[in-house]
C-alpha cells in the first residue's frame, strides 16, 4: 500500500478486469515513475529460505526517491501474499549484478499464473535486460543536513566508489593490458600481411590457369557449335526427305482411295444403269431405287413448325439455350440450363460425349429429348456384354456370301450419311457393359483424326473390285437370259425360275440340279446389292453424325482406360426430378414462344477442325498446368497436351453462351467444368501411399485435401446453384468417401 494520502485507487476485482497492458500503465502512473525506472538495492534469497535461489529488488523507489508500494487500497493490500516493502520486486533465478549493488531496471506485469498465486493482479518483475547497476545518483538518493550540507548513506558512497573509482594499480594494469594486446595485434597483422601477400602470388597463379581453361572452353564452344550447325544440316536433310516419303506415301494413299472411290462410283454408275430390271426383279427395294436413281425425297422429322436459328433468334447459342429448355418443358421435360448448355457446347466440340449417372436417371432419354428439340434424329443403340471386338461395332465382311454383316451402328452412320441435312446422335446405351477399348479403340482412334475428314474403312479395296466384277457378271448371265424372251414380262425373279428355259439355262451357267441353287444365288446377289448401295468397302465419317455413350457403374459394368478417357467428356448426370425448382425458375424468365427449332448441320454444327494451338499465356490451361505440376502429377495423374487443347476449345465455343459473364466468372466457370469432365473421372488410386512433390514424399490424401483447398479458393462459389456441378463439392465428396474406404479414391463410386 503506498504511503501518500488522499489517493484513489481501483479496486483489487476491478484490476482483474484490466487487460495486462491496462494494469503495467496503471502501475507506472500510481508510482510517477517519470523514466519508466525503479531503483533499488539487489537482494539474493538463498535456497535455505526457499526451495530455489533467486533475486529480488529491495528498497525500490522511482527516481525522485519515492519509496513504492502496490497501489491498493488497505482492505485489498491485505489480501496479496508479498508486498514490496518486505520482499521486493522479483528479477529471477539469475543475475548479472552482485548481491547489494544499486540498479535500475524497467518493469513489467508478472504472468498471469504468477499474478493468480500471490492473489495480486498489479504483481510485478523486472525485465532483466534493462537491469543496470546504478552509476549516477538521483538527486533523491541525497540528503541534507541542518547546514545544508549533502549527505550520502555509507553503503550507497562505498557502491559509487568502487563503480566510479577503480585503483591506480589496476589503470596500470590495465595500461599494460592494452599495450601488450596492441603489441599482439600488430604481430599478427605482420603475420597477416606476409600469408595475403603468399595468397596473391597463388591467385595469380590460379587466375593463368583460369585463363588458360577459359581459352580451351571458349574453343571447344566453338567446335561444338560447328557441330551442330552440322547436327542441323544433317536433321534439315533427314526430315526433308521424311517430308519428301510422306508425301509420296500420302499420294499413294489417296491414289488408292481414289481408285476404290473411281470403282465404287463404277459399280454404282452400273447400278443405275440397271436400276429397272434391278427393280422388277425385287434385288433393290423402293427405297433403295429412289437412292440410285436420285429420287430419294428429304424426309421432315416431323410436322411441328419449327423456328430458324438464324432468322428466328439471330444465330445467339444462349438464347437457343433457352429456346430448347422452354420447349422441353412444354413436353414435360425438365433440365436445367446447365445441363443443356454444357451438351450443346460438348456436341459443337465433335468429341466423343459420355453421360453417366444412376440407372434409371434419364441420359438416353436427353438425347432423345435434345434430338426431338433441335430437329435432329437420335439412335440408341444398345450394347452388348460379349462385345469384345470392334466387329461388333462395325461388322464385318462374310467372303462365303460375298457381302458385308452390318451392324445398327453402322446402319446408323450409313442413315446419317444419306440425311446430311439433320444432326444424327448416335447413343451407345450402357456403353461399358463391354469393355470399351476393346470394342471402340480403333473407331475412337478415327474420331481423333481432327486435320480432315476421317475415313471408316470395312474391307480392302482388292474386295469391293472382286465385287464388283462378280456382280456384273451374275447381272449378265441375268440380263442375257431375259433378252431371249423379250415378249415375256418378269416382274420377278420367281418369274425366271418358273420359266423352263431361262431356268435350265442359269442351272447350266451355275451349275447344280437343284431349283434352290437358284434360289440360294437370289439371296446371294441381292445382299451383293444391299451392300454395294449401303456399305462401300470404305467412306468419309459424315459431319452430321455426333456419337454419345451413357454408362452405369454397378457390378457388371467395366471401368475405362486412360486412352478413352483422353479422349472423351464425361458428363456426369441427375436425375430431371431433383432439380425441377430450378427449371421452373429458369423457365419463368423466358418469354418467347416455345417451339421447336432447326439447326441444319452445315450453318450450327462445326466441321472437325483441329484443335487450337496451346496457348501458355491463356488463364485457364495456365492454371491446370500449374494444378498439374502442384498436385496431380504426384497423384500419379497426368493432364496432356490433348487435355490443354481441348479446353481451348471448349473455351472457344462455351463462351458463346455466356455473353453477360465477367470474364472471371466465366474462367473459374470453364475451369470447373474441365476439373468434372476432364480430370477427375481419373481419380482412381490409393491414398495411403505417397507422391514426389517439391523433392519431398507427400501422401496422396494430403495432396487431394491440398487440391480441395486450391479449388475451394480459385473456384466461385456461385457458378453453381446445386452440388452435383461443383468441383468443390464433389472433391469434398471423393475426400469423405476414401477417409471411410482405406483412403482409396474412386470417382464412379
Amino acid at each position: 500500500m503506498n504511503s501518500e494520502k488522499n489517493r484513489e485507487y481501483i479496486a483489487i476485482d476491478d484490476l482483474w478486469d484490466m487487460s495486462p497492458q491496462g494494469r503495467l500503465i496503471y502501475l507506472k502512473t500510481q508510482w510517477d515513475l517519470i523514466d519508466d525506472c525503479v531503483y533499488g538495492q539487489i537482494k539474493k534469497w538463498n535456497e535455505t529460505e526457499f526451495r530455489k535461489a533467486f533475486y529480488t529488488l529491495q528498497s525500490v523507489k522511482n527516481i525522485n526517491g519515492v519509496s513504492l508500494e502496490y497501489p491498493l487500497s488497505t482492505n485489498d493490500f491485505l489480501k496479496i501474499n508479498k508486498n514490496i516493502t518486505k520482499f521486493g520486486i522479483y528479477i529471477g533465478r539469475q543475475c548479472v549484478l552482485l548481491p547489494g549493488s544499486f540498479a535500475k531496471a524497467s518493469i513489467e506485469n508478472s504472468p498471469m499464473h504468477e499474478c493468480k498465486n500471490s492473489y495480486n493482479p498489479l504483481s510485478s518483475a523486472l525485465i532483466t535486460k534493462s537491469l543496470e547497476p546504478l552509476r549516477v545518483v538521483p538527486n533523491a538518493f541525497i540528503a541534507n543536513d541542518g547546514h545544508g550540507n549533502a549527505l550520502i548513506q555509507e553503503s550507497l558512497e562505498t557502491h559509487l566508489l568502487r563503480m566510479k573509482a577503480p585503483t591506480l594499480v589496476e589503470r596500470m594494469q590495465r595500461h599494460e593490458d592494452k599495450i601488450l594486446k596492441i603489441k599482439e595485434l600488430s604481430e599478427f597483422q605482420n603475420a597477416e600481411l606476409l600469408k595475403t601477400e603468399i595468397r596473391l602470388g597463388d591467385q595469380k597463379d590460379v587466375l593463368k590457369q583460369f585463363d588458360n581453361k577459359i581459352s580451351e572452353i571458349a574453343e571447344k564452344e566453338k567446335q561444338l557449335k560447328k557441330a551442330i550447325d552440322e547436327e542441323k544440316k544433317e536433321f534439315h536433310r533427314v526430315k526433308n526427305e521424311c517430308d519428301r516419303e510422306k508425301k509420296k506415301e500420302i499420294e499413294h494413299l489417296e491414289s488408292v482411295k481414289e481408285e476404290a472411290r473411281l470403282q465404287m462410283t463404277q459399280l454404282k454408275e452400273y447400278v443405275q444403269s440397271k436400276a429397272d430390271f434391278l427393280r422388277d426383279l425385287k434385288l433393290i427395294s423402293k427405297d433403295q431405287f429412289d437412292y440410285v436413281t436420285g429420287n430419294m425425297q428429304q424426309k421432315a422429322i416431323d410436322d411441328e413448325t419449327r423456328l430458324d436459328f438464324t432468322d428466328d433468334l439471330n444465330g445467339d447459342f444462349e438464347k437457343l439455350t433457352s429456346q430448347i429448355q422452354s420447349y422441353l418443358y412444354s413436353k414435360h421435360k425438365y433440365y436445367t440450363k446447365s445441363v443443356l448448355g454444357n451438351f450443346l457446347t460438348l456436341l459443337r466440340t465433335n468429341d466423343l460425349i459420355i453421360i453417366s449417372g444412376a440407372s434409371g436417371t434419364g441420359k438416353s432419354y436427353l438425347v432423345n429429348a435434345f434430338a426431338q428439340a433441335i430437329g435432329g434424329v437420335a439412335k440408341i443403340v444398345p450394347v452388348k456384354p460379349n462385345w469384345t471386338s470392334s466387329e461388333d461395332l462395325l461388322g464385318y465382311y462374310n467372303p462365303m456370301q460375298k457381302s458385308y454383316m452390318t451392324t445398327p451402328f453402322l446402319d446408323a452412320i450409313v442413315a446419317a450419311k444419306r440425311d446430311p441435312e439433320h444432326l444424327h446422335l448416335i447413343c451407345l446405351d450402357e456403353m461399358n457393359l463391354a469393355r470399351v477399348e476393346y470394342y471402340f479403340a480403333d473407331f475412337l482412334s478415327v474420331l481423333e483424326e481432327r486435320e480432315k475428314t476421317p475415313i471408316i474403312h470395312l474391307y480392302s479395296s482388292e474386295e469391293a473390285e472382286h465385287i464388283r466384277s462378280e456382280f456384273q457378271t451374275i447381272i449378265g448371265i441375268f440380263d442375257e437370259a431375259r433378252s431371249g424372251f423379250l415378249d415375256t414380262n418378269f416382274s420377278n425373279f420367281g418369274d425366271f425360275l418358273h420359266h423352263k428355259e431361262i431356268a435350265q439355262k442359269l442351272q447350266e451357267t451355275f451349275g447344280g440340279n437343284k431349283n434352290s441353287s437358284l434360289v440360294d444365288l437370289y439371296g446371294r446377289v441381292r445382299r451383293m446389292v444391299s451392300g454395294v448401295l449401303n456399305i462401300p468397302a470404305e467412306f468419309e465419317f459424315p459431319d452430321n453424325v455426333r456419337i454419345i455413350g451413357t454408362i452405369n457403374i454397378d457390378q457388371t459394368t467395366h471401368y475405362f482406360a486412360p486412352k478413352v478417357l483422353d479422349r472423351a467428356y464425361l458428363l456426369k448426370f441427375e436425375s430431371p426430378l431433383v432439380n425441377i425448382s430450378l427449371v421452373e425458375e429458369e423457365v419463368g424468365e423466358f418469354d418467347g414462344d416455345p417451339s421447336p427449332i432447326y439447326l441444319p448441320p452445315g450453318n450450327v454444327w462445326s466441321n472437325r477442325k483441329p484443335y487450337p494451338r496451346y496457348d501458355p499465356s491463356n488463364v485457364i490451361t495456365n492454371k491446370i498446368e500449374e494444378w498439374n505440376k502442384e498436385f496431380l502429377t504426384p497423384m500419379g495423374i497426368e493432364v496432356g497436351m490433348r487435355v490443354m487443347r481441348q479446353t481451348l476449345l471448349f473455351q472457344r465455343l462455351y463462351e458463346d453462351l455466356q455473353s453477360g459473364r465477367t470474364d472471371q466468372l466465366l474462367n473459374s466457370d470453364i475451369l470447373n467444368i474441365i476439373l468434372l469432365m476432364k480430370i477427375f473421372p481419373h481419380f482412381m488410386f490409393d491414398g495411403d501411399l505417397s507422391g514426389i512433390k517439391n523433392n519431398s514424399e507427400v501422401k496422396k490424401h494430403e495432396l487431394v485435401k491440398q487440391f480441395a483447398a486450391e479449388i475451394n479458393k480459385t473456384i466461385s462459389q456461385t457458378i453453381e446453384r446445386y452440388e452435383s456441378s461443383n468441383a468443390s463439392t464433389e472433391i469434398q465428396r471423393m475426400i469423405q468417401s476414401a477417409e471411410h474406404h482405406d483412403k482409396v479414391y474412386n470417382y464412379w463410386t
